[in-house]
């Protein structure tokens, strides 16, 4: 393997040197704006109720990172960087129920569908097992909604697939995106609207993913980088990686909400990973921790003590009944007081059962943009001889992480920017591909993502 290449792939430049711009200027770093978010966020279901809060954290979640909550009748689910996990006692205990990385939920009646970094996998029996139904789908599944019997996967970098079958089969569902639209954040519905968040962009589509336009009413750049949506009636929250938009008219005019929320004048407001609007109460998940606003997004005010100090990153929210749930980089909290107090309780994941993997998969490297160091995961279905090496844009091979035979399981590795001749590597986009092959070198599985360093 020492000597192979990867096949010549042309790149566009051009999409590395994009400015996009924000209502306050233009992004200093486009790069970065381009890159930051894409890992991290997944559309959540998000279940509104009145609530009142005393926080306890119930989890440190396995490698801590949790990027997705989601209230799914009276239960809860969490997807984390090590697996996704369910809880029937409002957090009391948990469960781990499936190993593969977890980004994102959506349910339709009594199927839930888990967006991962190796696709979508099913569940019919409230989250206890699971089945992979869209293993083909490309890249990381990053959003999930659900229309009828209408099920919609935004992806890292291939856009949107809609399925009609319970994901026997997708189909691509991306006429009228344009460059850079294909970089899908987030979906969320609104009766038969269904909203796409995009690295350049809010779209919406009428007519069930057939068709989309981009939304640019007042005061909205129509290449403005989405990180996550909340729409409620007519009012429609975005939050993005300068703070939160909002719109009372559906859409038709957009005006800041960042009224409270902390400021830093080389990088503005906080990003805005989730919202969730429950009744007179708005809560915010930002790189800040969280926020709260009880005017409808007018004015926020926040709701993080006792939450870590660092790192202060919250990148989901969810409500049922009277608690409300944060993801965070330090597992999911639960807040019964609206957040005026958090209390780390640590209680553990009770109840952790061995899960199988579903499949094969390359999971997208966190973080990204990554300096100097960044993680790769892969999944395995079954044993075999493996190799993970790290490719420039020439196809040249830059490092090997992986060499040699492994068991099935889950699998994470360090590449610290450093090449085979352990000279430091440049700045620039790399290639982490997976290679999985039988005793006789037979090939079961390949994939390759795509990294970006930035020094």
């Amino acid at each position: 393997m020492g000597g192979e290449k990867l096949p010549k792939t042309t790149f566009d430049r051009g999409r590395l040197t994009f400015v996009f711009l924000r209502r306050k200027g233009i992004v200093d770093n486009a790069i970065y704006m381009f890159f930051s978010v894409s890992c991290l966020i997944g559309i959540v279901v998000l279940y509104a109720v009145d609530v009142q809060a005393k926080c306890e954290q119930l989890n440190s979640a396995p490698s801590g990172k949790t990027t997705a909550v989601v209230a799914i009748g009276s239960t809860i689910f969490a997807g984390t960087n090590t697996g996704a996990y369910r809880s029937t006692d409002n957090g009391v205990s948990w469960e781990n129920v499936n190993s593969d990385f977890t980004l994102c939920f959506a349910a339709r009646g009594a199927d839930i569908f888990a967006g991962t970094g190796a696709g979508v996998t099913l569940s019919t029996d409230n989250g206890i097992t699971w089945k992979s139904v869209g293993p083909d789908l490309p890249y990381s599944v990053t959003a999930l909604a659900v229309i009828d019997t209408n099920v919609f996967a935004g992806t890292y970098q291939n856009g949107i697939y809609r399925t009609t079958d319970d994901g026997t089969s997708w189909s691509a569902v991306n006429d009228g995106l344009g460059d850079f639209q294909n970089l899908v954040n987030a979906l969320a519905v609104s009766g038969r609207k269904l909203f796409v968040g995009t690295a350049a962009g809010l779209c919406l589509s009428t007519d069930l993913g057939n068709s989309w336009s981009t939304i640019a009413g007042t005061g909205m750049s129509p290449l403005q980088f989405t990180n996550c949506i909340s729409v409620v009636g007519s009012t429609i929250f975005v939050g993005t990686p300068g703070g939160m938009i909002r719109s009372s008219d559906s859409g038709s005019s957009w005006e800041d909400d960042n009224n409270g929320l902390p400021f830093d004048s080389s990088r503005g407001s906080p990003s805005i990973f989730s919202v969730a609007v429950n009744h007179s109460y708005t809560f915010a998940a930002t790189t800040a921790s969280v926020f709260l606003s009880t005017d409808n997004g007018e004015s926020w005010t926040a709701a993080n003590d006792g939450l870590p100090a660092y790192p202060r990153q919250v990148f989901s929210i969810a409500a049922i009944d009277s608690d409300v749930f944060a993801g965070t980089a330090n597992g999911v909290f639960v807040s019964t007081n609206n957040g005026t107090n958090w209390k780390s309780t640590i209680t553990g994941i009770a109840g952790r059962k061995e899960v199988s993997p579903v499949g094969f998969g390359l999971e997208q490297n966190y973080p990204n943009p990554f300096n100097p160091s960044t993680q790769i995961s892969y999944i395995l279905h079954e044993a075999g001889k493996v190799t993970l090496m790290i490719y420039d844009v020439l196809g040249r091979e830059i490092a090997t992480l992986a060499d040699g035979y492994q068991q099935a399981g889950r699998y994470t590795v360090t590449w610290n920017a450093t090449q085979i001749s352990g000279v430091p590597a440049s700045t620039g986009v790399y290639f982490a591909r997976l290679r999985v092959a039988n005793d006789l070198g037979g090939v079961k599985y390949t994939k390759t993502s795509r990294l970006l360093l930035m020094k």
